[in-house]
């Protein structure tokens, strides 16, 4: 049972920063879409926390999203990073000389 003041209901930013946290992880290998994923998740997870603070909702969703938001944003970008650097890595010295 919920305190007194508090809400047992989530904020709809929660869930947002939740929704997109979840895809970023998932769908982060896909088109680069862990920038804009994990973004938005970090983003809105500011709104989910104090609307959490304020007892209109909890702060477990957007903490969620903000760890998957960044997991992803990081690790998607390093992944990212190795692969232009093993491309660049097995190119010819002189792209034009052939």
């Amino acid at each position: 049972m919920a305190p007194a003041g508090t809400s047992s209901q989530a904020h709809p930013i929660a869930i947002v920063s939740l929704v997109f946290g979840i895809p970023s992880l998932t769908l982060g290998c896909c088109c680069w879409l862990h920038i804009p994923l994990g973004l938005t998740a970090v983003v809105t997870v500011g709104f989910g926390i104090h609307f959490g603070n304020q007892g209109r909702g909890g702060k477990g969703m957007p903490i969620a999203g903000l760890v998957m938001g960044i997991i992803a944003l990081i690790a998607y970008t390093i992944l990212a990073n190795i692969g232009v650097a093993a491309q660049l890595a097995d190119m010819p010295d002189d792209p034009f000389n052939q």
